[in-house]
């Protein structure tokens, strides 16, 4: 059974059955989707097209993304179909739920106008898995490609620059405490008051400020290194 998706001639894609699950969350590079087309449509050769991408959307996440094309391959047995392929990356798995796409061929002038442009039909209907992500420790394990405008959060104990993990350009804005939680239970007058016997206001203060009580649990304050990612 072909695991290709087939673009048909009303420009429809076909997802052969048991082929919806395009990864888990985090994947990054590990899938190629394989695709047969039309080589020609109403004449015209889509091999000739200057630029071809897929188009795609994380609908869970909101994530968008555009892969370009450079593997097209002309059918061996039938010049009239061409065959390329679609690299999943993280950013198509940013999370799990369903995946969209459309490809878009089109040739540019020299002057960056579009004198062609052939677009496939809305195709949805692919599965990201859900996944587990861990930061931090040194058995920590990421695939995760951090998108423009990411912000990653790194405990001091385990600074490390995102750059040589992850790629791009990162902002440092420096270490930053986390501050502690504290729980806080206080006494008040009015309790104070029922658990005496005097009874003139003078004593009565006196009395709840004596048995007015705070407890307070501290915990140790965090500190994190903020990084974010700007291309």
């Amino acid at each position: 059974m072909s695991e290709y998706f087939i673009v048909n001639k009303d420009r429809t894609v076909t997802i052969p059955p048991g082929v919806k699950v395009v990864g888990v969350e985090n994947d990054h590079n590990c899938k190629r989707v394989m695709f047969e087309c039309p080589r020609y449509y109403d004449g015209y050769d889509l091999t000739q097209c200057t630029q071809h991408h897929v188009n795609f959307i994380n609908l869970t996440a909101e994530t968008q993304g555009r892969h370009n094309i450079d593997d097209i391959t002309i059918d061996t047995a039938d010049e009239s179909i061409i065959h390329f392929s679609w690299l999943i990356s993280s950013i198509a798995t940013a999370k799990a739920g369903e995946v969209a796409f459309s490809l878009c061929f089109n040739s540019i002038d020299t002057d960056g106008n579009i004198e062609y442009e052939w677009n496939s039909a809305y195709t949805g209907g692919l599965m990201v898995e859900q996944g587990l992500f861990v930061t931090g420790g040194d058995a920590a394990y990421s695939t995760a490609n951090y998108p423009v405008g990411a912000i990653l959060l790194v405990m001091e104990e385990h600074n490390y620059d995102p750059a040589e993990k992850y790629g791009g350009t990162w902002i440092s804005y420096g270490l930053k405490r986390l501050m502690a939680s504290a729980e806080s239970t206080e006494g008040t007058a009015e309790e104070a008051t029922e658990e005496t016997t005097e009874t003139t206001e003078d004593a009565e203060t006196e009395t709840a400020e004596e048995t007015e009580t705070e407890v307070v649990e501290e915990e140790k304050d965090m500190y994190v290194y903020v990084y974010v990612r700007t291309s």
